[in-house]
Protein backbone atom coordinates (compact mmCIF):
# COMPACT_ATOMS: atom_id res chain seq x y z
CA UNK A 1 0.00 0.00 0.00
CA UNK A 2 1.26 3.48 -0.89
CA UNK A 3 0.90 4.93 2.61
CA UNK A 4 3.36 2.36 3.87
CA UNK A 5 5.87 3.57 1.30
CA UNK A 6 5.26 7.24 2.02
CA UNK A 7 5.13 6.64 5.76
CA UNK A 8 8.53 4.98 5.61
CA UNK A 9 9.88 8.01 3.76
CA UNK A 10 8.45 10.41 6.31
CA UNK A 11 9.77 8.29 9.14
CA UNK A 12 13.27 8.27 7.63
CA UNK A 13 13.19 12.04 7.29
CA UNK A 14 12.28 12.38 10.95
CA UNK A 15 14.29 9.58 12.54
CA UNK A 16 16.93 11.96 13.88
CA UNK A 17 14.26 13.82 15.80
CA UNK A 18 12.79 10.67 17.30
CA UNK A 19 16.11 10.13 19.05
CA UNK A 20 15.51 13.22 21.19
CA UNK A 21 14.88 12.29 24.81
CA UNK A 22 11.18 12.38 25.82
CA UNK A 23 10.28 15.63 27.50
CA UNK A 24 7.11 17.61 27.86
CA UNK A 25 3.83 16.40 26.45
CA UNK A 26 1.97 13.46 25.08
CA UNK A 27 0.25 15.54 22.41
CA UNK A 28 -2.93 15.04 20.43
CA UNK A 29 -4.65 12.41 22.54
CA UNK A 30 -5.66 14.88 25.24
CA UNK A 31 -8.17 16.19 22.71
CA UNK A 32 -11.85 15.54 23.32
CA UNK A 33 -14.23 14.37 20.61
CA UNK A 34 -15.64 17.89 20.42
CA UNK A 35 -12.19 19.38 19.99
CA UNK A 36 -11.27 16.90 17.27
CA UNK A 37 -14.56 17.60 15.49
CA UNK A 38 -13.80 21.33 15.60
CA UNK A 39 -10.38 20.74 13.99
CA UNK A 40 -11.88 18.37 11.41
CA UNK A 41 -14.39 21.03 10.39
CA UNK A 42 -12.15 24.06 10.21
CA UNK A 43 -8.61 22.92 9.37
CA UNK A 44 -9.56 22.14 5.73
CA UNK A 45 -11.05 25.65 5.42
CA UNK A 46 -7.96 27.18 7.03
CA UNK A 47 -5.72 25.27 4.61
CA UNK A 48 -7.67 26.33 1.55
CA UNK A 49 -8.00 29.99 2.53
CA UNK A 50 -4.30 30.18 3.49
CA UNK A 51 -3.36 28.93 0.02
CA UNK A 52 -5.74 31.40 -1.63
CA UNK A 53 -4.44 34.39 0.33
CA UNK A 54 -0.82 33.35 -0.22
CA UNK A 55 -1.47 33.26 -3.96
CA UNK A 56 -3.38 36.55 -3.96
CA UNK A 57 -0.61 38.29 -2.01
CA UNK A 58 2.23 36.67 -4.03
CA UNK A 59 3.80 35.55 -0.76
CA UNK A 60 6.02 32.87 -2.24
CA UNK A 61 7.56 35.38 -4.63
CA UNK A 62 8.15 37.68 -1.65
CA UNK A 63 9.80 34.86 0.29
CA UNK A 64 6.92 34.64 2.77
CA UNK A 65 4.36 32.09 3.85
CA UNK A 66 1.39 31.53 6.17
CA UNK A 67 1.23 28.86 8.87
CA UNK A 68 -1.93 26.77 8.75
CA UNK A 69 -1.19 24.77 11.89
CA UNK A 70 -0.54 27.93 13.90
CA UNK A 71 -3.79 29.45 12.64
CA UNK A 72 -5.66 26.33 13.76
CA UNK A 73 -4.01 26.45 17.18
CA UNK A 74 -4.89 30.11 17.60
CA UNK A 75 -8.48 29.51 16.49
CA UNK A 76 -8.82 26.67 19.01
CA UNK A 77 -7.43 28.89 21.76
CA UNK A 78 -9.42 32.02 20.95
CA UNK A 79 -12.77 30.25 20.59
CA UNK A 80 -12.39 27.50 23.16
CA UNK A 81 -12.78 25.04 20.28
CA UNK A 82 -15.91 26.82 19.10
CA UNK A 83 -17.53 27.51 22.47
CA UNK A 84 -17.09 31.29 22.76
CA UNK A 85 -20.02 33.65 22.19
CA UNK A 86 -17.86 35.78 19.89
CA UNK A 87 -17.40 32.73 17.68
CA UNK A 88 -20.93 31.38 17.93
CA UNK A 89 -22.78 34.66 17.38
CA UNK A 90 -20.27 36.80 15.46
CA UNK A 91 -18.44 34.16 13.37
CA UNK A 92 -15.19 35.57 14.75
CA UNK A 93 -12.66 32.75 14.91
CA UNK A 94 -9.65 34.66 16.23
CA UNK A 95 -10.87 37.19 18.80
CA UNK A 96 -10.42 39.94 16.24
CA UNK A 97 -11.20 43.31 17.81
CA UNK A 98 -12.12 41.57 21.07
CA UNK A 99 -11.04 44.14 23.64
CA UNK A 100 -13.03 46.57 25.79
CA UNK A 101 -13.32 50.30 25.22
CA UNK A 102 -14.84 53.05 27.34
CA UNK A 103 -18.21 52.47 25.72
CA UNK A 104 -18.16 48.82 24.66
CA UNK A 105 -17.53 45.43 26.24
CA UNK A 106 -15.16 42.86 24.76
CA UNK A 107 -18.09 41.14 23.06
CA UNK A 108 -19.56 44.38 21.72
CA UNK A 109 -16.27 45.58 20.24
CA UNK A 110 -15.32 42.23 18.69
CA UNK A 111 -15.62 42.23 14.90
CA UNK A 112 -18.59 40.48 13.36
CA UNK A 113 -18.35 38.49 10.13
CA UNK A 114 -20.98 37.04 7.80
CA UNK A 115 -19.28 33.64 7.94
CA UNK A 116 -16.47 31.97 9.85
CA UNK A 117 -14.57 31.67 6.57
CA UNK A 118 -14.68 35.46 6.24
CA UNK A 119 -12.95 35.79 9.61
CA UNK A 120 -10.33 33.23 8.57
CA UNK A 121 -9.64 35.19 5.39
CA UNK A 122 -9.40 38.45 7.37
CA UNK A 123 -6.97 36.79 9.77
CA UNK A 124 -4.66 35.56 7.02
CA UNK A 125 -4.79 38.86 5.14
CA UNK A 126 -3.86 40.58 8.39
CA UNK A 127 -1.01 38.12 8.87
CA UNK A 128 0.25 38.67 5.33
CA UNK A 129 0.13 42.46 5.61
CA UNK A 130 1.07 42.97 9.25
CA UNK A 131 3.65 40.34 10.18
CA UNK A 132 6.01 40.42 7.22
CA UNK A 133 9.29 39.73 9.00
CA UNK A 134 7.84 36.99 11.17
CA UNK A 135 6.12 35.41 8.20
CA UNK A 136 9.37 35.46 6.27
CA UNK A 137 11.05 33.78 9.22
CA UNK A 138 8.42 31.04 9.13
CA UNK A 139 8.89 30.60 5.38
CA UNK A 140 12.65 30.14 5.74
CA UNK A 141 12.59 27.85 8.77
CA UNK A 142 9.14 26.25 8.51
CA UNK A 143 8.93 26.73 12.28
CA UNK A 144 5.58 28.10 13.53
CA UNK A 145 6.96 28.21 17.08
CA UNK A 146 9.42 30.89 16.01
CA UNK A 147 6.51 32.88 14.58
CA UNK A 148 4.33 32.71 17.71
CA UNK A 149 6.42 35.23 19.62
CA UNK A 150 5.88 37.91 16.98
CA UNK A 151 2.12 37.37 17.12
CA UNK A 152 1.99 37.30 20.91
CA UNK A 153 3.81 40.61 21.27
CA UNK A 154 1.17 42.54 19.36
CA UNK A 155 -1.88 40.30 19.15
CA UNK A 156 -2.83 39.94 22.80
CA UNK A 157 -2.08 41.60 26.12
CA UNK A 158 -1.97 38.44 28.23
CA UNK A 159 1.56 37.72 29.43
CA UNK A 160 1.13 33.97 28.89
CA UNK A 161 -0.31 34.24 25.38
CA UNK A 162 2.81 32.89 23.66
CA UNK A 163 2.92 29.89 25.99
CA UNK A 164 -0.81 29.32 25.53
CA UNK A 165 -0.62 29.20 21.73
CA UNK A 166 2.51 27.05 21.82
CA UNK A 167 0.81 24.64 24.20
CA UNK A 168 -2.27 24.46 21.98
CA UNK A 169 -0.08 23.76 18.95
CA UNK A 170 1.59 20.97 20.91
CA UNK A 171 -1.84 19.46 21.64
CA UNK A 172 -3.20 19.46 18.11
CA UNK A 173 -0.23 18.86 15.80
CA UNK A 174 -0.03 15.05 16.03
CA UNK A 175 -3.77 14.81 15.43
CA UNK A 176 -3.59 17.02 12.34
CA UNK A 177 -0.53 15.19 11.00
CA UNK A 178 -2.25 11.82 11.39
CA UNK A 179 -5.32 13.16 9.61
CA UNK A 180 -3.10 14.29 6.75
CA UNK A 181 -1.58 10.81 6.57
CA UNK A 182 -5.03 9.26 6.40
CA UNK A 183 -6.03 11.76 3.73
CA UNK A 184 -2.84 11.05 1.78
CA UNK A 185 -3.69 7.34 1.73
CA UNK A 186 -7.21 8.06 0.50
CA UNK A 187 -6.01 10.54 -2.13
CA UNK A 188 -3.38 8.12 -3.40
CA UNK A 189 -5.72 5.14 -3.57
CA UNK A 190 -8.26 7.14 -5.57
CA UNK A 191 -5.56 8.50 -7.91
CA UNK A 192 -4.09 5.02 -8.33
CA UNK A 193 -7.48 3.52 -9.19
CA UNK A 194 -8.19 6.33 -11.68
CA UNK A 195 -4.80 5.78 -13.28
CA UNK A 196 -5.37 2.04 -13.67
CA UNK A 197 -8.83 2.64 -15.18
CA UNK A 198 -7.38 5.23 -17.58
CA UNK A 199 -4.66 2.78 -18.63
CA UNK A 200 -7.27 0.08 -19.30
CA UNK A 201 -9.33 2.48 -21.41
CA UNK A 202 -6.24 3.51 -23.36
CA UNK A 203 -5.26 -0.11 -24.00
CA UNK A 204 -8.79 -0.83 -25.21
CA UNK A 205 -8.81 2.25 -27.47
CA UNK A 206 -5.44 1.30 -28.94
CA UNK A 207 -6.58 -2.28 -29.51
CA UNK A 208 -9.78 -1.09 -31.22
CA UNK A 209 -7.81 1.26 -33.48
CA UNK A 210 -5.39 -1.45 -34.55
CA UNK A 211 -8.22 -3.90 -35.22
CA UNK A 212 -10.09 -1.30 -37.27
CA UNK A 213 -7.02 -0.56 -39.36
CA UNK A 214 -6.47 -4.24 -40.01
CA UNK A 215 -10.09 -4.68 -41.05
CA UNK A 216 -10.23 -1.64 -43.29
CA UNK A 217 -6.93 -2.13 -45.07
CA UNK A 218 -6.97 -5.89 -45.50
CA UNK A 219 -7.83 -7.63 -48.77
CA UNK A 220 -6.46 -4.92 -51.05
CA UNK A 221 -8.85 -2.19 -49.93
CA UNK A 222 -5.97 0.28 -49.87
CA UNK A 223 -6.07 0.50 -53.68
CA UNK A 224 -9.84 0.59 -54.02
CA UNK A 225 -9.84 4.15 -55.31
CA UNK A 226 -9.38 7.62 -53.85
CA UNK A 227 -12.91 7.95 -52.49
CA UNK A 228 -12.76 4.55 -50.85
CA UNK A 229 -9.41 5.33 -49.26
CA UNK A 230 -10.73 8.65 -47.96
CA UNK A 231 -13.78 6.89 -46.54
CA UNK A 232 -11.57 4.35 -44.83
CA UNK A 233 -9.36 7.13 -43.41
CA UNK A 234 -12.40 8.96 -42.01
CA UNK A 235 -13.59 5.74 -40.43
CA UNK A 236 -10.19 5.04 -38.88
CA UNK A 237 -9.79 8.65 -37.71
CA UNK A 238 -12.59 8.13 -35.19
CA UNK A 239 -10.59 5.35 -33.58
CA UNK A 240 -7.46 7.51 -33.62
CA UNK A 241 -9.36 10.32 -31.88
CA UNK A 242 -10.58 7.88 -29.23
CA UNK A 243 -6.99 6.68 -28.72
CA UNK A 244 -5.63 10.22 -28.37
CA UNK A 245 -8.41 11.15 -25.93
CA UNK A 246 -7.71 8.03 -23.87
CA UNK A 247 -3.99 8.89 -23.87
CA UNK A 248 -4.76 12.40 -22.58
CA UNK A 249 -6.85 10.91 -19.76
CA UNK A 250 -3.90 8.66 -18.87
CA UNK A 251 -1.57 11.67 -18.74
CA UNK A 252 -4.00 13.57 -16.50
CA UNK A 253 -4.35 10.55 -14.22
CA UNK A 254 -0.58 10.19 -14.09
CA UNK A 255 -0.20 13.84 -13.05
CA UNK A 256 -2.80 13.34 -10.31
CA UNK A 257 -0.96 10.24 -9.11
CA UNK A 258 2.35 12.11 -8.92
CA UNK A 259 0.62 14.90 -6.99
CA UNK A 260 -0.79 12.34 -4.56
CA UNK A 261 2.68 10.85 -4.09
CA UNK A 262 4.00 14.30 -3.13
CA UNK A 263 1.11 15.08 -0.78
CA UNK A 264 2.96 14.33 2.45
CA UNK A 265 6.17 16.00 1.30
CA UNK A 266 4.20 19.28 1.24
CA UNK A 267 2.45 18.73 4.57
CA UNK A 268 3.06 21.61 6.94
CA UNK A 269 1.54 19.57 9.78
CA UNK A 270 4.23 16.88 9.48
CA UNK A 271 6.94 19.52 9.27
CA UNK A 272 5.53 21.23 12.36
CA UNK A 273 5.44 17.91 14.19
CA UNK A 274 9.08 17.30 13.31
CA UNK A 275 9.95 20.79 14.57
CA UNK A 276 8.04 20.25 17.83
CA UNK A 277 9.94 17.03 18.49
CA UNK A 278 13.23 18.71 17.60
CA UNK A 279 12.48 21.49 20.07
CA UNK A 280 11.71 18.91 22.75
CA UNK A 281 8.13 20.14 23.06
CA UNK A 282 6.60 16.77 22.22
CA UNK A 283 7.77 13.47 23.63
CA UNK A 284 9.75 11.62 21.01
CA UNK A 285 8.41 8.36 22.48
CA UNK A 286 4.86 9.54 21.90
CA UNK A 287 5.74 10.78 18.44
CA UNK A 288 7.45 7.55 17.47
CA UNK A 289 4.56 5.43 18.69
CA UNK A 290 1.83 7.49 17.03
CA UNK A 291 3.75 7.81 13.76
CA UNK A 292 4.36 4.06 13.68
CA UNK A 293 0.65 3.41 14.22
CA UNK A 294 -0.26 5.89 11.49
CA UNK A 295 2.02 4.30 8.87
Amino acid sequence: MYIKRVGTLVFSLMVAFVAVAPQKVEAGYSLTNREMAFIDEYYPIISRVADEVAEEKDLEERGQALSKTLAMAQMCLETGHGRSDIFRYKNNGFGLGAYPTKTQTVYQHAYEFDTVEDSIRYYFEHQADGYVNATQNFYVNRDPYAYIGAIARSYAQASNYEASISGMLDRIVIYIAEKEMENAESVYEEASQNFEEAMDEHRQATRSMVEAINREYSGGKLVAGVNAVLAHEIFISEYRIDERTAREVVNDAKDALEKAENYLADSEALQTLKTAVGRGRISSASFSQQLSEAI
